[in-house]
């Protein structure tokens, strides 16, 4: 669960990092921001942490 939720917060970060990187400078200043670059590795990395649930209860399942 934790690698999971680990995750989660990674997805978040990736898809908030440009308003958070302006988040100092006012409401204005993120309703302006337009994204630049994504982190996609970041991005991939955080869904394969999301996914670790879901092959643990395959693992689970496959046991006799």
């Amino acid at each position: 669960m934790g690698l999971s939720a680990l995750g989660t917060f990674l997805a978040l970060y990736v898809f908030m990092a440009d308003a958070l990187r302006v988040a100092g400078q006012g409401e204005e200043a993120i309703r302006r921001v337009l994204p630049t670059h994504f982190n996609w590795a970041l991005f991939l990395l955080a869904l394969l942490l999301m996914g670790v649930p879901i092959v643990e209860l395959g693992r689970r399942l496959r046991r006799p």
